[in-house]
């Protein structure tokens, strides 16, 4: 695929995707250069997309895969488009047009799956002249699925390594931990002086971790979900939205389980705050993203069973490197603790003191008062 080289750019999420996007821009100066841009999930090859033809609308893009934004050109709709200006009587097939397609573009976007398609490898085509694999560490070496592809290329002494250690994302109370705990600590903060939000001078701080440690996780069908945490959530995100503010598309709340996501989201209904688009997504569905405010909730509160969150550092880092200038935790000490990273999180957040104890309250039973004799 790459003709010469490999550069590998280690930066966090905060500039990831443009670094990406620059890299492409960089490359495409050149006359007569194809250029593949892929990247793990659906969600992170659109982000990437977008920001490219913003930059480039003259050129000749592909996008492989199933539509999930009806903004972004894909293959599918092209393959309908081109058939329809074909000479008159010719039938081209939709292989044939895909691969007229495919061969025509400058740049291709797919996801990593995509990217190993038959249509993509087709021996009879012309190779790519650069490639661009952004989020290139989720992916998991074949033989040894603990270490990913970004630790292999760091051991490999034939590469350089670049760290780029400005970020312009987090509040500086938010980036703290991830630069000690993910990135030994050498990240600089782009904003000495990030401004102040009227929410956190009405008591919603740039960072905090609410340790819920009376609730009970629960298994639904092959996921879980946590109602206390669920229930101090909504009375939180209740209590902020009275701020004279406009939060509309400014909060996310990411949960590692699908039956916690659907619980939070029933909750936010049923408390009537949906006027805010709060979004409430995955770990994956927010990968390369940012919200203004977000919320993480940690559910688990066993040991037993998954552990995939919880027990995986790298996405405790994507959970903990979206917000811009508020990150709330929410979770049970008495399980994370276990976690080492975790544990330094609990450890941090108490020296910092920005931990605090929830005690959820039980419904109250209203008993009427005795009848007057």
């Amino acid at each position: 695929m790459l003709r010469s080289g490999r550069a590998l750019l280690r930066q966090p999420s905060s500039r990831r995707a443009k670094i990406s996007v620059g890299a492409a821009l960089g490359v495409n100066t050149q006359p007569n250069i194809r250029l593949l841009v892929t990247a793990p999930s659906n969600a992170a090859v659109n982000v990437i997309m977008h920001k490219i033809q913003a930059q480039m609308p003259d050129v000749a893009m592909v996008r492989l895969g199933q539509p999930t934004s009806p903004s972004l050109v894909w293959l599918e709709h092209l393959i309908d488009h081109d058939k329809a200006k074909n000479v008159k009587g010719h039938d081209w097939s939709s292989q044939e047009a895909r691969e007229r397609l495919l061969d025509g573009a400058q740049i291709v976007f797919c996801t990593l799956s995509g990217a190993g398609s038959w249509s993509m490898w087709n021996p009879k085509r012309s190779h790519f002249d650069a490639v661009i694999v952004d989020e290139a560490a989720q992916r998991l070496c074949r033989m040894e699925y603990d270490h990913s592809l970004f630790q292999r290329l760091v051991n490999n002494p034939v590469n350089h390594v670049v760290l780029l250690r400005e970020q312009y994302r987090m509040h500086p109370d938010i980036s703290s931990l991830p630069s000690r705990l993910f990135y030994s600590n050498v990240l600089v903060n782009a904003r000495r002086d990030p401004p102040d939000t009227p929410y956190h001078a009405a008591g919603f701080p740039p960072y905090m971790f609410y340790d819920v440690t009376d609730g009970l996780q629960s298994r639904v069908e092959t996921s879980y979900r946590n109602v206390p945490e669920v229930t101090f959530i909504a009375s939180r995100l209740g209590e902020l939205l009275k701020v004279p503010y406009d939060f509309k598309n400014k909060i996310g709340i990411i949960s590692p389980y699908k039956s916690q996501i659907e619980a939070i989201k029933d909750a936010l209904h049923a408390a009537k705050l949906t006027k805010a688009k709060i979004e409430v997504n995955t770990v994956d569905g927010f990968q390369g993203r940012e919200k203004e405010i977000i919320i993480v909730s940690c559910v688990r509160t066993l040991r037993s069973g998954d552990n995939s969150f919880w027990g995986d550092v790298r996405r405790m880092n994507v959970s903990l490197t979206r917000a811009i200038s508020s990150c709330w935790i929410v979770g049970n000490s008495n399980l994370l603790k276990e976690s080492p990273a975790w544990a330094e999180l609990l450890d941090d957040s108490k020296r910092r003191n920005v931990y605090q104890k929830v005690v959820i309250q039980p419904p109250t039973k209203v008993i009427p008062p005795p009848h007057a004799p």
